[in-house]
């Protein structure tokens, strides 16, 4: 929303702003809203046939109307990593401003926001094992020094007479109000544990976790994996739909009886309404994996899953 706003009032009428038909509602709506005033076009990009962004139609629709890029760097449903590093020069070549979701991918993977080449990241907490209601704007400098701020009120401002305001310095300028302080030092010290862990060693472990994944739900007949079919640049994020006896069976369904047996799935669009509507689907089940998860914990969603099966069909 803090972007939108910053980058919002710089559009004109036929401006066009690019993003894929995976992105999270949190990165579509605020550019919905900035399209709708500024009469704006949104431009999305579709995907490959191996359910990721598409780089041939990334470069067939980015155009010199392009004033935003907006791009999630890992898919929450798909799970793919998207090539945001090649995908930016582009976007800079014709002078769009490149703006990064990284909400999936900072558990993951480490993220160079330089060599990103990016204009913005933004991120959350909770996804980096660190409080909820937390997370992080990454702007380049230049860009916030003479935008107004978003939202208004105590530490944004340097001086306030009856008649004006003097803003402060970014970030203080977009930090109204009481900051999140205990948030702030439960996310800081998530990131130094992620650091401590090692981005080599949790990106190798996590890799190994999903090709054993791969390898065992394959097994499950009726399962269908909406994703890259590789551990390469992707994240242990499985969504797919389950079916027996030519019958569907809905994710809520089987993300609660999976619960009887302390597996934990979500079911849903997933915030993500677009992208179920290119899939052709309604709603996904989801598994996410992480750090602490082990192959035993594949295992047990495996028979989980056949559980389902059985009970609903």
């Amino acid at each position: 929303n803090l972007i939108a706003a910053v980058e919002g009032s710089r559009l004109k009428k036929g401006d066009e702003i690019l993003m894929s038909a995976a992105e999270h509602h949190s990165n579509i709506l605020p550019w919905q809203r900035v399209a709708a005033g500024k009469k704006a076009k949104l431009v999305w990009v579709e995907l490959d046939s191996d359910y990721r962004l598409s780089e041939k139609e990334f470069t067939r629709k980015l155009s010199k109307r392009t004033k935003i890029v907006a791009l999630a760097d890992t898919s929450n449903v798909l799970g793919y990593v998207a090539p945001i590093a090649k995908i930016a020069a582009q976007a800079r070549a014709v002078g769009a401003r490149i703006v990064i979701d990284a909400a999936q991918s900072m558990g993951h993977r480490r993220l160079d926001v330089q060599a990103l080449g990016a204009d913005y990241v933004v991120a959350s907490g909770h996804k980096m094992y660190g409080p909820t209601g937390i997370g992080f704007l990454y702007a380049r400098s230049p860009l916030l020094e003479d935008a107004p701020p978003f939202l208004v009120g105590g530490h944004t401002i340097l001086q306030v007479s009856r008649e004006a305001v003097v803003w402060d310095d970014p970030p203080a300028r977009y930090e109204a109000g009481t900051p999140n302080i205990a948030g702030a030092i439960g996310l800081a010290a998530a990131m130094q544990y992620l650091t401590k862990l090692g981005w080599p060693a949790i990106e190798q472990y996590e890799r190994a976790l999903t090709n054993y994944a791969f390898k065992k739900l394959s097994r499950i007949d009726g399962l269908q994996l909406f994703g890259p079919a590789t551990s390469e640049e992707r994240v242990p994020v499985f969504s797919f739909s389950l079916r027996a006896a030519k019958k569907s069976f809905h994710s809520h369904d089987v993300a609660e009886i999976a619960d009887t047996d302390n597996v934990a799935l979500r079911g849903g669009h997933h915030c993500a309404q677009p992208l179920m509507a290119t899939l052709g689907v309604k709603e996904l089940t989801r598994a996410s994996c992480g750090i602490y998860n082990t192959s035993d914990d594949i295992d047990r969603l495996v028979a989980a899953l056949n559980k389902v099966k059985r009970v609903l069909s």
